[in-house]
């Protein structure tokens, strides 16, 4: 059976695995990239999106490829994306289409209510995707397969969860053939994961429904070290990718599997990587282990330093002690640190997003992102704030009246401007609201110049990426336009 999975631009480690778990079963996969240039989450220029548009070249290959089954793994960011893509397949075939991945596991019955979509994949996909396939290839249609919802005789077929796979170890590696073949940018940098799940519930995370939905299993797994380096070996080494970036939610869980990690990565593989950590699984011996195994980067997720607001909206409990310790733990072992951080959350005041930039200002580190709260289908945060729960959008803060954007814009340029100045600079620019008068594009250029001094690996890869994926597709774009 042939299978063709259709993806946004960027790399999906969910669609690696489903495709080795099916050629290990003897089935075929190819995926279809839409490259969305100008018009993904760092260029947008309507214009020349729609004069490079992918979406009915990407249709007309995928209908060429002739496959049994088309399938989306789909984020909520990029639902409205895969539903028009499908609309469009469908509306010049009559091949199968399945969705799957965290919205429609979050939001089946919208998901399945469309007309182009035939059954939906809630949880884990590997053993799911292929008994569908199987029994396709058989001639039947899959009403009974656990983990799928699917239209059968003008009805939908609401299948129970199956297990969640307890040994990782089991599943080949991922296909990273697969993407590489789609396109050269996916070759810069390797991406994996040690893990699946999450040991904590913050509330704006899909951890927060997942932990729910398979409350009876256990819901973080981790692979042997041996399984890791022996992907690493085959695969990373091929390909001379230079850097790895771990993607697990935490990557240093278990102290025992990181030292035979620190052990066994540096001699067998020995390239840079980079990591999540969170600050209450990690300490001064696990910090030491991650430089000792070679890591270069570190990314943390500090997202608020208030209690209040971390305890009642969060569901988190950090104190600013130790994100302090932490950072200072890291910079003496000489490793970069990416710091992530939320912006709009309900009840957050100005004050707290000044008291924050002026915590950088005191505890510098490489690269400070920010992100506006996202309210993500039966996350807790949703659930809890009701009226967003399918926005789906960006969504400013209030402090006695809105904030307009632009001069949120300003204030978050400062997180960036924090890593330059002394404490009496951003201290001035704080309390005399100085950014609130001065125009954006001064503020934009410091911090674009802010961005490139202080560069991350992590920000090096996404920046070769995107030039190497602009300058591949637009002259393939040109071409077939000759």
């Amino acid at each position: 059976m042939k299978v063709a999975f259709v993806n946004n631009s960027n790399e999906s480690l969910g669609v690696e695995y489903l495709s080795a778990y099916l050629k290990q079963h003897g089935h075929c996969a190819q995926v279809f990239v839409d490259p969305q240039l100008f018009n993904d989450e760092n260029i947008r220029a309507e214009f020349l999106h729609r004069f490079f548009d992918y979406k009915k070249n990407l249709a007309r290959d995928i209908l060429a490829y002739s496959p049994d089954i088309i399938g989306f793994s789909v984020v909520s960011d990029f639902y409205p994306w895969a539903c028009l893509l499908a609309e469009e397949i469908k509306r010049n075939c009559n091949i199968p289409v399945i969705f799957g991945g965290i919205h429609p596991t979050t939001m089946p019955q919208e998901v399945i209510n469309n007309s182009f979509v035939d059954m939906i994949c809630i949880g884990e996909g590997e053993q799911a995707l292929l008994e569908v396939v199987e029994k396709l290839q058989a001639g039947g249609w899959p009403d009974e397969v656990a983990n799928i919802w699917v239209k059968s005789s003008g009805k939908i077929k609401r299948n129970g969860i199956r297990p969640l796979i307890k040994n990782l170890d089991s599943l080949p590696f991922p296909d990273k053939i697969l993407f590489s073949e789609a396109g050269p940018h996916y070759d810069i940098g390797y991406f994996t994961m040690a893990s699946r799940g999450c040991l904590y519930r913050c509330s704006y995370c899909h951890n927060s429904y997942l932990g729910k939905l398979y409350k009876e299993y256990d819901y973080y797994r981790y692979r042997s070290v041996e399984n890791l380096i022996s992907e690493l070996e085959g695969g990373f080494s091929k390909k001379k990718h230079r850097i790895i970036r771990f993607s697990d939610d935490i990557f240093p869980f278990e102290k025992q599997w990181l030292s035979e990690f620190s052990l066994k990565y540096p001699k067998r593989i020995g390239a840079p990587f980079i990591c999540y950590i969170h600050p209450q699984t990690t300490d001064e011996e696990t910090i030491s282990l991650l430089k000792k195994s070679g890591c270069c980067e570190v990314q943390i997720g500090v997202q608020t330093l208030y209690e209040r607001t971390q305890k009642a909206v969060l569901n988190r409990d950090i104190k600013q002690e130790r994100w302090e310790d932490l950072i200072s733990q890291i910079k003496k072992c000489g490793m970069a640190i990416t710091a992530e951080n939320i912006i709009g959350i309900p009840g957050q005041s100005e004050n707290e997003v000044k008291d924050m930039v002026r915590f950088y200002t005191r505890n510098r580190v490489n690269r400070v992102h920010i992100f506006w709260l996202r309210y993500y289908p039966k996350t807790d945060i949703s659930n809890r704030f009701k009226e967003h729960d399918s926005e789906h959008t960006q969504r400013p803060f209030t402090m006695g009246g809105d904030v307009f954007k632009k001069e949120m814009v300003k204030l978050r340029i400062l997180f960036s401007l924090a890593q330059l100045f002394p404490m009496t600079v951003i201290d001035f620019f704080l309390k005399k609201r100085v950014y609130y008068f001065m125009p954006v594009w001064p503020l934009f250029l410091i911090n674009i110049f802010s961005n490139i001094t202080s560069g991350t690996y992590s920000d090096k890869i996404t920046r070769r990426r995107e030039k190497t994926k602009y300058l591949y597709y637009i002259r393939k774009r040109l071409w077939q336009k000759n």
